[in-house]
């Protein structure tokens, strides 16, 4: 066998986080961001039977050519992604958290390539509440979250919308 691959990978990661108290028990978090990644594969594979020569890799140093079989295999996939995240807290008591996501990729449709993916989070930390202070020796962090969200997957195919001969 004679195999040739090569891989090209892409990653780009940004992000800014912005923090700040306002009037001293409101407490809030921003975050941004952005993804992309892009890959480029490219593979062959010859395979040589009955050889004169094993040493030498060459396709008509065979017995029958006919017998030799190749393969070759290309694929190009990317993903694009903005996301964000707000959360706010008063008093570190109550929580509340949005985020959203807004993802990309070259595996669906062109009509269909985007999507948005929202999460929001409501929390309540009821070891901080005055009613629960006798129970600081015991039970120091007691929260109650509620949560909904939107999540997506990929296929882990390349190309999973188009025909193509097998």
């Amino acid at each position: 066998y004679i195999v040739r691959t090569n891989t090209d990978r892409y990653a780009i990661n940004a992000y800014l986080d912005y923090n700040k108290t306002l009037f001293v028990d409101h407490n809030l978090s921003v975050l941004l961001g952005v993804n992309q990644e892009r890959e480029k594969y490219a593979g062959s594979t010859l395979s040589l039977n009955r050889m004169i020569d094993p040493g030498i890799l060459n396709p008509t140093m065979v017995e029958d050519q006919t017998l030799n079989t190749s393969t070759n295999t290309h694929h190009e996939v990317a993903f694009r992604a903005v996301f964000g995240r707000l959360l706010y807290n008063y008093k570190g008591k109550y929580l509340v958290e949005i985020d959203g996501r807004y993802d990309g990729s070259s595996r669906f449709p062109k009509n269909d390539r985007f999507q948005f993916f929202p999460t929001f989070s409501l929390g309540w930390r009821v070891s901080e509440e005055k009613f629960m202070e006798s129970t600081k020796s015991w039970l120091d962090n007691f929260k109650l979250r509620g949560s909904w969200g939107k999540l997506g997957s990929q296929p882990n195919t390349q190309y999973p919308y188009q025909r193509v001969y097998g």
